[in-house]
């Protein structure tokens, strides 16, 4: 399809088949007219009504249509994750980042917050990228890297701040502001708080262009922020914390992960056992120094028509158009 009918900054556009597209005879529909719609119960209900024939939703209008056949559930590669800014004195200590980590209940944030078809997240990298050798998954393969455990937060948390000189603690939580992150905003904030003595955390929830542009800046404390993959490999994560890397926003620094990243990417790349044994360690290094706190693995949730066929959902990206048509 072609982008028509776009000013760069309203909330409708329209995708139209391109005439110059090699196959273009094989090109069944002539248009989509995309809008975008902030609330999600609007969007469920232009969908009843026949007004829409695709739309996603998440948060609880995934629960509420649970039961419907148009229902359809993608788990995709992606990674929730709450990333410390480094240069921050309080995140600056490995021991409170962990700390941390240990006080997330990843299964109960997924199934019973988000109640989205989220999962448990067992590490950093997410379930979906496999061994071009063995055909194993990385994230399975790698087991369960970080796991729940209040005693282990609250020992680190103290050691930590005597560390630090420190006897409480405070940061700001910055996120988007839709609804789905304001509900795992204040679940973090109430499970780290009674978990973790003497600390305080407010919520600062905004646009998404404004936590983005603040991310990159490093302007903040710690910041909910997720990834999904440009590729399907497992450096699409892994590389993004590097050293220097413009979108490593916590300036996190581990020399023996650069040399693993490093090592996978110029000296072991033509090597897949030796690659891939790269790519593990390096994913066991930045769980486990707590680079970040691993939230939940992402789904997508959609309603589609059930006279919509030929429609086919990218692995990593949106949904493809060219082969759909109406039954």
């Amino acid at each position: 399809m072609h982008q028509i009918h776009w000013n760069g900054s309203s909330d409708s556009w329209t995708y139209s088949k391109n005439k110059y597209y090699w196959n273009k005879k094989k090109v069944k529909i002539k248009t989509v007219n995309v809008t975008v719609m902030k609330s999600q119960t609007t969007a469920g209900l232009e969908f009843k009504s026949g007004k829409l024939d695709l739309t996603p939703i998440s948060g609880d209008e995934v629960k509420n249509e649970k039961n419907n056949k148009s229902l359809f559930v993608r788990k995709i590669p992606g990674t929730m994750y709450l990333q410390y800014n480094t240069k921050q004195k309080l995140f600056s200590n490995e021991k409170i980042r962990q700390a941390l980590t240990y006080a997330t209940n990843s299964k109960e944030l997924a199934s019973d917050v988000l109640q989205d078809n989220s999962s448990t997240a067992t590490g950093y990298v997410p379930t979906g990228f496999t061994n071009s050798k063995t055909g194993q998954d990385f994230a399975k393969q790698a087991g369960v890297i970080v796991k729940f455990d209040k005693t282990k937060a609250k020992q680190l948390w103290q050691e930590g701040l005597k560390e630090l000189g420190m006897t409480k603690a405070s940061f700001t939580l910055m996120s988007s502001d839709d609804d789905s992150t304001k509900k795992v905003d204040e679940y973090l904030q109430g499970q780290y708080e009674k978990a973790l003595p003497n600390l305080t955390i407010n919520i600062k929830a905004v646009p998404f262009n404004s936590r983005l542009s603040a991310s990159e800046s490093g302007d903040f404390d710690a910041v909910l922020g997720g990834w999904t993959p440009v590729y399907a490999d497992p450096t699409d994560f892994l590389n993004l914390f590097v050293t220097g890397n413009s979108n490593n926003f916590g300036s996190y620094t581990n020399a023996q992960y650069d040399k693993d990243i490093h090592d996978a990417n110029v000296t072991n790349a033509q090597n897949v056992s030796k690659r891939w044994s790269n790519l593990q360690d390096a994913n066991k290094i930045v769980t486990k120094t707590a680079a970040m706190t691993p939230l939940y693995f992402l789904s997508e949730n959609y309603l589609i028509s059930s006279h919509l066929e030929g429609l086919m959902m990218g692995p990593l990206g949106q949904p493809y158009f060219k082969d759909v048509y109406w039954k």
